[in-house]
Formats: C-alpha cells, sequence, structure tokens
C-alpha cells in the first residue's frame, strides 16, 4: 500500500519532522536489491516504537526494521 500525506503527517507526529525521510534521493541510498522505500521513519524511544508499528498495523503498511546500515549480512 503507497504512504499517503497523512500517514506521513502521523508518523511526523510520533517521531518529529527531522526524523521521517520521503525524499527520493536519501531513501535511493537505503535500497536492497533494487528495492526502495517509499519513506524512512527513526524514532528515538521505545515509546515510540510502539507508536509507530500500532499505526503501521492500523493503516495495513508493511514494517523492515533496519541496523546498522551496513548491508554487510547481504
Amino acid at each position: 500500500m503507497p504512504k499517503t500525506d497523512n500517514q506521513v503527517a502521523l508518523f511526523r507526529e510520533i517521531v518529529g519532522d527531522a526524523h521521517v525521510v520521503v525524499d527520493q534521493d536519501r531513501l535511493k541510498g537505503l535500497s536492497v536489491d533494487g528495492f526502495v522505500p517509499g519513506l524512512m521513519v527513526s524514532p528515538g524511544t521505545l515509546a515510540e516504537t510502539s507508536k509507530l508499528m500500532a499505526a503501521a498495523h492500523q493503516h495495513g503498511l508493511a514494517v523492515l526494521p533496519m541496523g546498522g546500515g551496513t548491508k554487510m549480512g547481504l
């Protein structure tokens, strides 16, 4: 399901504007096997993570957790 402006606004409300990336040029650096994510959200606390997971579930969005970003295991 593609992201909507309402979903992005909700994620920004949870974690703050600086922690939600929708810029395609920045997202290309996060691509894996040619798949570029539609957005990236970086929670700073367990509470934010919990709220984000609940919101993603409510909107039927898939979540792909990211580790250190080294891509060493690929």
